[in-house]
């Protein structure tokens, strides 16, 4: 059986007029090439994950591990049925990239919960680390 290293748990607000895919992604003009780019909402969105993600580690037996599997499970709970919950997983994963300072190739994506919350809608995120 392995034993969890560390773990993170925290929600972030769903707003969906900042997690659909087209209010994340803008197309971006450099040096007449054209390539896609985090909106304004977005970038604020991702700052206020990897804030999060850095102040919110419980070291249970260890430190995060650079090498090892990340574990992540999403619970999103949407204002309604038609809101899309997979539009935030890139999201997420670039800012617990730049929280925890670990490579999103080392993430394992283990569940993305969809439920309808409208009273209070919002991400919870669950990541850890097991030995």
């Amino acid at each position: 059986m392995k034993n969890i290293l560390v773990k993170i748990n925290f929600s972030v607000p769903f707003i969906p007029q900042q997690m659909s895919i087209d209010s994340i992604l803008k197309i971006i003009t450099v040096k007449r090439k054209y390539r896609l780019g985090l909106t304004p909402a977005a970038k604020k969105m991702k700052e206020m994950i990897a804030l999060m993600s850095r102040g919110e580690t419980v070291k249970v037996n260890g430190a995060w591990d650079k090498e090892n599997w990340v574990h992540i499970r999403l619970v999103v709970y949407r204002p309604h049925v038609r809101c899309d919950a997979q539009n935030v997983l890139k999201l997420i994963c670039d800012a617990l990239q730049d929280g925890l300072g670990i490579d999103d190739s080392n993430f394992w994506i283990h569940e993305i919960q969809p439920l309808v919350d409208p009273e209070n809608p919002r991400v919870d995120i669950y990541v850890w680390q097991e030995s």
